[in-house]
């Protein structure tokens, strides 16, 4: 992608950054929240998904990350479904047709994370994708329920759906590792000066969150009047066994997206899901609310841990 704000991908690099603080978020209460997830489902509803757009933000390194996701969760995408953002399409082995693949002139390194972001979003938002579904090559997307989910919400909402929480964002932060949806009506508010005025923006907010695209995207997001909203069953965190295991057959919050895993990993996962079958949203019982109440747990410690990382990360 060419940026045309100025600056070159080199200078945003070498630029000073005036760092934001990555301080958690004051929680709700979780009674509140477990309310709030359950009123959602029913006055949401969006009549079906259209367009879902699914996009793998990586490196060349990664190669055999992103042929595992194309064998395995990816494989019954319809063509046009999936773009790469940061690498040209490999020669060897062939990928089938109907996948984007964009080289972007971002940095394979943390401080391209924000670029590799906007890039996807941009490339959406051309694509007139009803949803975008933001994701790294470690992780694991469950496609079907996600667009179940995403059916029971309107695309005309402008709305950024994943896990809350993360870096100093007035829409309440947001934490990427399991995953970033946007709505139509949100790129439509964050594109609305159009793809260079929007790259700027997005650009200068890096400078000023560490380069974290995450909360780049949330500060944009909130600036535009774009709502940012817990989606209980992305897993930005990684999981033990028992709680693998826990979170693939839960029946509500149904498994969305699984986060640290190897290309091994990743075919191994799938097979542990193929075995149980993806399911859909069902009507949640007092016994499947205990599953939610565990995913918001695991979502605050989660929260708070990253906050710590981020807090001690260097550029």
């Amino acid at each position: 992608v060419s940026l045309k704000c100025g600056l070159s991908v080199v200078t945003w690099i070498l630029s000073p950054l005036l760092t934001c603080s990555a301080q958690p978020r004051q929680m709700m209460r979780r009674d509140e929240e477990v309310m709030n997830a359950e009123s959602a489902r029913g006055v949401l509803s969006g009549g079906g998904s259209g367009l879902v757009l699914y996009s793998i933000q990586t490196a060349a390194r990664n190669l055999e990350s992103i042929r595992a996701a194309v064998d395995t969760w990816a494989a019954d995408l319809r063509p046009g479904q999936l773009q790469v953002i940061g690498m040209e399409e490999p020669k060897r082995p062939r990928f089938d047709d109907g996948i984007t693949w964009q080289k972007s002139t971002c940095p394979d390194s943390h401080s391209g994370g924000a670029c590799k972001d906007f890039t996807a979003l941009a490339a959406a938002w051309d694509k007139g994708a009803d949803w975008v579904v933001l994701l790294g090559s470690d992780n694991y997307a469950v496609a079907r329920n996600i667009e179940a989910a995403l059916a029971q919400r309107s695309s005309a909402t402008a709305q950024v759906l994943g896990i809350k929480g993360c870096g100093d964002c007035q829409a309440g932060g947001l934490c990427g590792g399991g995953g970033q949806i946007f709505s139509r009506a949100a790129l439509e508010r964050m594109l609305s000066d159009g793809r260079e005025n929007y790259m700027n923006e997005s650009l200068a907010e890096a400078f000023r969150c560490g380069m974290w695209g995450d909360v780049s995207n949330c500060r944009v997001a909130f600036a535009h009047g774009v709502s940012v909203l817990d989606l209980p069953g992305l897993h930005g965190w990684h999981l033990n066994a028992q709680q693998l295991q826990d979170a693939v057959l839960s029946t509500y919050p149904l498994p969305l997206t699984f986060h640290y895993l190897t290309a091994a990993e990743i075919r191994k996962l799938h097979a542990l899901i193929a075995q149980h079958g993806e399911r859909y949203f069902r009507t949640a019982t007092d016994s499947t609310k205990d599953s939610l109440v565990s995913w918001y747990q695991q979502r605050d410690e989660y929260v708070l841990e990253e906050s710590q990382r981020r807090q001690s990360f260097k550029l």
